[in-house]
């Protein structure tokens, strides 16, 4: 397993500088297991070991938490292992580096929304 570290690791942590960045956020009970697989398994870069646990992995991140209750701007949603109920135990999200042609289609699509 990778040395763990104190605080955010900084130089490891994933910016692109062209293309895009995939986060996976997972909700886990034992994240000690989870950072074990994905750094010593996986070969990933420890950025921080807990609170959230954070492992470099190729151009992504791979978030590990054990969840918690809604925030105030997702008030209907807890994030929770996995269970069978209407709770959610893992996103993604997917950040770009500046690309003008995003920005436009994303500014017509708001124009498009605001008319409708």
């Amino acid at each position: 397993m990778a040395e763990p570290v104190r605080g955010i690791d900084f130089a490891n942590l994933p910016v692109p500088d062209e293309g895009i960045l995939v986060t996976l956020f997972i909700t886990v009970r034992k994240v000690a297991r989870f950072l074990d697989f994905y750094s010593g398994v996986l070969g990933g870069t420890v950025v921080m070991d807990e609170s959230p646990c954070i492992v470099k992995l190729s151009n992504s991140w791979i978030i590990m938490n054990p969840g918690g209750p809604p925030t105030p701007d997702k008030p209907d949603i807890s994030v929770v292992d996995h269970q069978r109920s209407n709770t959610t135990s893992m996103f993604m999200n997917l950040r770009g580096a500046a690309m003008p042609q995003l920005d436009a289609l994303l500014a017509e699509q708001s124009a498009s929304a605001a008319h409708a």
